[in-house]
């Protein structure tokens, strides 16, 4: 086995370690999705307001009155 073949292995391996990593990521965004009963997080509201505009307690009333 020549080094083309090791480094077609190592930079495979990369990719399936990549993958795997990315589908495991989707499906624990599809669980945090399915635990805030399938609505979204604006994040810019998160850094702005706190852990209170992911339960919706603060960003509920401001996204009324603009």
């Amino acid at each position: 086995m020549g080094t083309e073949w090791a480094a077609g292995l190592a930079f495979g391996a990369i990719i399936a370690f990549a993958l795997v990593m990315l589908l495991r990521e989707r499906r624990a965004m599809a669980a945090r999705r399915a635990a805030r009963g399938g609505r979204d997080v604006d994040v810019g509201k998160l850094i702005a307001l706190g852990s209170q505009a992911g339960e919706g307690a603060v960003t509920h009333g401001a996204e009324t009155q603009d």
